[in-house]
């Protein structure tokens, strides 16, 4: 085989595996875009993962609509507390403060968000479908690392904020390449790595 085959081999390849990368990137942006909130009305929990104010909104506004008895949220600095949450709620009213709400502190990343949330949903009882709320951008990271941790619970993912919010966190394609690359990484760790991991260093 001379020279010029092989370079049209290697070309050949690198062209398709750009074409996969590029076909997937575009999928991931689609489907992150069309994401929807679950169709039924209640669940036994909320998850919230913390990482804009909006999320915790969300989750308040649903738990004082009764969507849901119990409220996690996962990834709290631990100089925060409930009351400054509250102070933050759109529909604060010192009158009706909701009940049922923990605050997670140990999670410093996307896999300590599953590992610190596994922990909670096990000490409770009769836990089977649990709303995600994060951002559409990194639900599906967040998603795999969830229903890894928790593979028999039934977990509906429920996007908050916009496409045009993410220009705060440093543009669309920048946000969503990178969301896209932690997908992926995330997708092959938990298939080829199923045990549950030791320790949370990675960066979120």
């Amino acid at each position: 085989m001379n020279t010029r085959k092989i370079f049209n081999i290697v070309l050949t390849v690198i062209s398709l595996l750009f074409a996969i990368w590029l076909g997937g990137y575009l999928y991931f942006v689609y489907a992150v875009n069309h994401m929807t909130p679950p169709q039924q009305t209640e669940a036994d929990a909320i998850i919230v993962v913390t990482g804009g104010s909006e999320r915790i909104n969300k989750g308040l506004d649903l738990l004082s609509d009764g969507h849901t008895e119990n409220l996690f949220i996962s990834g709290v600095d631990k100089r925060v507390t409930l009351g400054t949450l509250f102070s933050m709620w759109d529909r604060y009213d010192r009158t009706n403060r909701p009940c049922c709400i923990t605050l997670g502190h140990a999670a410093t990343n996307t896999w300590g968000n599953a590992l610190e949330t596994k922990n909670w949903v096990m000490a409770q009882e009769n836990m089977r479908t649990i709303w995600l709320i994060t951002s559409a951008f990194h639900m599906p990271r967040a998603w795999l690392e969830l229903q890894h941790a928790m593979p028999e619970i039934d977990i509906e993912p429920y996007p908050v904020e916009s496409a045009l919010t993410i220009k705060e966190q440093g543009g669309f394609v920048r946000v969503t390449m990178r969301e896209y690359h932690k997908t992926i990484l995330t997708f092959l760790r938990v298939k080829l790595l199923p045990l549950e991991p030791k320790q949370t260093t990675q960066e979120s």
